[in-house]
């Protein structure tokens, strides 16, 4: 059963998958929901009230035969993951930490993508390919729902970012060793 919610600023639903839990979904995510920038109504809807039999059904219409498959079958691990989660830490971490709060290596959410990916078998540049596809995702999703200006103003920001990284990492490089680390 997902849960759909509707943003002030989108024509679109956004579909949530909430896994084999329902009930906690009802009794947690309603305050969940609230932190939403924009958030105007959210409920919960079957895929048969969209005209489908199944979730499976939908995704492919939406993704292809094996985009749909793979969807259907991570939908409820990524719930299960986010229901612990959020009962884990009871608020959200900050997708980027400040490294100014005693978080010398910036640490937030961007971790658990990083460890999932390690903890799957991917490599450094597996996970910076899948990196760069999400991000291009993320740019039709910001053009989707908050508009082409939008869009474009996030896509100006991201080289900018890289750009501005390049000396941080160029003074890294001289002052670490490389090609010598271990797997701890």
């Amino acid at each position: 059963m997902p849960a759909t919610s509707s943003h002030s600023q989108c024509r679109h639903r956004v579909p949530v998958r909430v896994g084999r839990r329902p009930r906690f979904v009802r009794a947690y995510l309603p305050e969940a929901w609230d932190r939403f920038d924009g958030l105007d109504s959210r409920r919960l809807a079957t895929y048969g009230e969209e005209g489908y039999d199944s979730l499976l059904e939908q995704q492919q219409d939406a993704k292809g035969e094996a985009g749909g498959e793979w969807d259907y079958r991570l939908k409820p691990l990524v719930s299960e993951f986010s229901l612990s989660y959020l009962r884990e830490f009871g608020e959200t971490l900050p997708p980027v930490g400040d490294e100014r709060d005693g978080n010398p290596l910036a640490f937030g959410f961007w971790a658990v993508i990083h460890y999932a990916m390690i903890q799957c078998g991917y490599d450094w540049y597996e996970e910076t390919a899948a990196c760069g596809k999400a991000m291009r995702n993320r740019l039709k999703s910001v053009a989707a729902y908050r508009g082409a200006d939008a869009a474009r103003e996030e896509y100006d920001r991201l080289p900018a970012e890289l750009e501005a990284y390049e000396a941080e990492l160029e003074a890294y490089l001289d002052a670490h060793p490389t090609s010598e680390a271990t797997i701890r």
